[in-house]
C-alpha cells in the first residue's frame, strides 16, 4: 500500500514537471516577442541565497518607473501611474468608470477589484528622456534654494545617483491585448510587453485645503512576475564585484516568449557607455 502511494506521488511529480517543462519549451519556441539588453540599473538583484548548501538561488528584480512621478516621491508598484493611465484607459480595460465625483458621495464609491492586463515598458526612450530633464530642472531649483554647503552636497549626491543608477525602464501604456500593444510598439529591442495586475485608484482633487472632488486613475499594482530567476551559470558574474570597484557589474539580455514569460538569454560585463 505504501509502495503504491509512493508511486502515485512520484507519478504526480513527474506529470507536473513535464507540464512545466512543456510550458517553458512552448514559451521559448519561435522568435521572442521582445529581446532587450538591460543593465543592473533596470535589473538589480532582488533576492540572493546564502551561497552555501541548497540556498544558492539568485533572482533579479524588474526595476520599472513612471514618467509622472515627481522627484523625491516613491516610485514603482505602489504609485499611481499618473497622466496616461486615466479613466479612459481604465474603460478600455473593462473597468466601470461611472462613479460619484462629488465630495459628499465619496463613501458610496466601491473600489473595483484588480485585474490582469499587459503593460508596455519602454527602455531608454522618450519617457526616460523627459523624466531625466524634469529631474535635472528640479535639481537646479533645489540648488537655487539651498541655504548651505551641506544641503548643496546632499542635492548634488542625489543628482549623481540618479544619473548613474536610476532605471531607464518606464511604463508607458497598458492594454488587454498583448498583440495589439506589440503592433503599437513594434520595436522589440526597446519595448517589453509584460503581464501585470492593474487596478483603479480614486484620487482626491484639492484647491488648497478645499476638497473639490475625485478623479479615477489607473494603478499598476505589480508585474506578473516582477522578478527573473538567474541561471546557475550566470550567478557568479552577477554576484561578484572586485575590491574597490564601482559602477555597474553586468548587463543582461532579457527575452520574452510566446506566453509573455521572461528568461535570461545571456549575462555579460556592462558596456561602460551605458
Amino acid at each position: 500500500m505504501k509502495r503504491r502511494g509512493y508511486l502515485l506521488a512520484l507519478g504526480l511529480v513527474l506529470v507536473v514537471n513535464g507540464l512545466v517543462l512543456a510550458g517553458v519549451a512552448y514559451n521559448r519556441s519561435g522568435a521572442p516577442t521582445a529581446r532587450v539588453v538591460l543593465t543592473e540599473r533596470e535589473l538589480p538583484v532582488g533576492w540572493a541565497g546564502l551561497g552555501s548548501g541548497e540556498d544558492t538561488g539568485l533572482s533579479l528584480r524588474i526595476n520599472w518607473r513612471l514618467p509622472s512621478v515627481a522627484l523625491g516621491t516613491q516610485e514603482g508598484a505602489a504609485s499611481p501611474s499618473g497622466r496616461w493611465f486615466d479613466a479612459s484607459k481604465l474603460a478600455e480595460l473593462g473597468f466601470d468608470v461611472d462613479f460619484p465625483r462629488n465630495p459628499g458621495e465619496y463613501r458610496s464609491i466601491k473600489q473595483p477589484l484588480p485585474r490582469r492586463a499587459y503593460v508596455v515598458l519602454e527602455y531608454g526612450g522618450a519617457a526616460w528622456e523627459a523624466f531625466r530633464e524634469a529631474k535635472r530642472e528640479e535639481i537646479r531649483r533645489q540648488l537655487a534654494k539651498a541655504e548651505n554647503d551641506r544641503q548643496r552636497e546632499r542635492i548634488n549626491k542625489m543628482a549623481e545617483n540618479e544619473e548613474k543608477t536610476g532605471s531607464r525602464l518606464f511604463a508607458v501604456d497598458v492594454g488587454r491585448d498583448p498583440a495589439a500593444l506589440r503592433a503599437r510598439y513594434p520595436d522589440r529591442t526597446r519595448y517589453l510587453v509584460v503581464p501585470a495586475e492593474v487596478a483603479a485608484f480614486v484620487r482626491p482633487r484639492f484647491q488648497g485645503s478645499r476638497l473639490l472632488g475625485y478623479t479615477l486613475e489607473g494603478q499598476i499594482v505589480q508585474l506578473l512576475p516582477d522578478t527573473i530567476n538567474v541561471p546557475r551559470r550566470y550567478r557568479a558574474l552577477i554576484s561578484s564585484r572586485p575590491n574597490g570597484a564601482a559602477g555597474l557589474r553586468y548587463q543582461v539580455t532579457l527575452a520574452y516568449g510566446r506566453r509573455y514569460e521572461a528568461w535570461i538569454e545571456s549575462v555579460a560585463p556592462p558596456n561602460q557607455a551605458q
